[in-house]
Formats: structure tokens, C-alpha cells, sequence
């Protein structure tokens, strides 16, 4: 959370490519991937944005969801912000590497998700946009966790916990229907 002095702002230049994986994305919620594709482009937003990456990890029946219990959003997938150079499907697995110990890479590189959602103002700056660009990862159940700091469990896809981040539900449902 927070403004880290690495992550990607937008509008940013050099992510034509993104641009394009995103605008092709149809699991979204918050804003129309159409507004972050502007964005890539160099389209001022409204209000301060970053860009983000996460880590949709599911079982390889794809009947369970790995979450994080986040301290202000709640359960969440793992994920964090973009470092200036670095591609979102990176960021995704760094994120997920990092928050449960899982070294793993993207079953696809190109994006399944994207959501906006609002960071609230801390210490570190004023409320702004988080452009969540999502990740499909799969590993086992018994895959050996080792949490950063927040909690980890794995949450069966037709019973989410609470609380949770606003966009969880709505872009499982539209990722299930594509993926099973």
C-alpha cells in the first residue's frame, strides 16, 4: 500500500504491449479496461493511479482460491505494485513469491483480470487508483506456504470469506466461467 518510490504511475509510456493484452481482457470490474488502456497511452486519469499486478492461484481443479488476509482490504489475491521495468506478469509472480513463499510462473502471460480500486491515503501519500492487472497461477493444495506477513489460506471458489476486497467475487465468477 502506499506510494513506493519504484511503482509504475500512470499515465506511463512503454507498455504498448500491455496496452493491447488488456484491452482484449473481459474480466473486469471497477472501470472498463478501455480506461487503463488510455492510460498505458499516456491519458491523464483523474486522480493519482499505479499500477498494480496479482496473482490468481488456483488449485489444479480449479475449485479452490489462494488468498491473502490483507490488514485494510481483507482477503485479497496475493499482489502488489509494478516496479518501474518491470512487465505485470512479472510483478505477479514476484508479488506471489514474495506474500506465500510459491515460486512460481503465470500459466499465462497474458492478463485474465483487471480491476480499479482505491487505495486509501496513509502516511505515505493521498488516496489514489490501483489498476489491477490479474494473473492466472495454479499449484496443489498441499504446496508448502510460507507466509511474508499476512495470513494465507485456500478458499473454496464457491465460498468466499469475508471480508473481502469488492472485486473478488464479481471477477471470480467471470474468470469461471472461462477456465474450468
Amino acid at each position: 500500500m502506499g506510494h513506493p518510490t519504484g511503482a509504475v504511475t500512470l499515465p506511463a509510456a512503454g507498455y504498448e504491449a500491455l496496452a493491447r493484452e488488456v484491452d482484449a481482457v473481459t474480466a473486469w470490474h471497477g472501470a472498463p479496461p478501455a480506461e487503463l488502456v488510455a492510460a498505458l497511452g499516456g491519458v491523464p486519469a483523474q486522480r493519482p493511479a499505479q499500477l498494480a499486478a496479482i496473482a490468481w492461484l488456483f488449485d489444479p481443479t480449479r475449485r479452490h482460491l489462494l488468498l491473502v488476509h490483507h490488514r485494510v482490504f481483507g482477503w485479497s489475491c496475493p499482489g502488489g505494485h509494478v516496479e518501474r521495468g518491470e512487465l505485470p506478469a512479472d510483478a505477479a509472480a514476484r508479488e506471489l513469491a514474495e506474500e506465500t513463499g510459491l515460486a512460481l510462473l503465470p500459466d499465462d502471460r497474458r492478463p485474465m483480470t483487471v480491476s480499479r480500486a482505491t487505495a486509501p491515503a496513509d502516511d505515505t501519500g493521498p488516496a489514489h487508483d490501483h489498476w489491477l492487472v490479474g494473473y492466472r497461477f495454479t499449484a496443489p493444495l498441499d504446496a508448502e506456504l510460507r507466509p511474508e506477513r499476512d495470513p494465507l489460506a485456500w478458499h473454496p471458489v464457491d465460498a468466499l470469506p469475508e471480508p473481502r476486497t469488492a472485486d473478488l467475487a464479481p471477477l471470480l465468477e467471470q474468470i469461471l466461467r472461462t477456465v474450468r
